[in-house]
């Protein structure tokens, strides 16, 4: 009987793993093309929004000014190196 109660809970994990090994159905074969650089947090135009939102709110003022405050100090640091 114990078995049985085992086998019932292990089942429905037997029907997922299908689902689970075939999450990506859409990979990038390099035949498509991709928006032009800088495409590393934003696409070119995207950070006028931002400066639009923090010029009308105090609090996304801040943040924008945390960012940019904290990006200025590490810009003269030299760059990570992975040995």
């Amino acid at each position: 009987m114990k078995n049985h109660f085992a086998l019932l809970y292990f089942f429905p994990f037997l029907l997922a793993l299908p689902f689970a090994v075939a999450a990506q159905l859409k990979y990038i074969t390099g035949n498509e093309q991709l928006p032009a650089h800088p495409r590393l947090l934003l696409l070119k135009g995207e950070e006028a929004a931002i400066k639009k939102t923090a010029g009308l709110d105090a609090t996304w003022a801040g943040m924008h000014k945390a960012i940019t405050d904290e990006a200025d100090r590490l810009l003269p640091l030299p760059p990570i190196e992975h040995i």
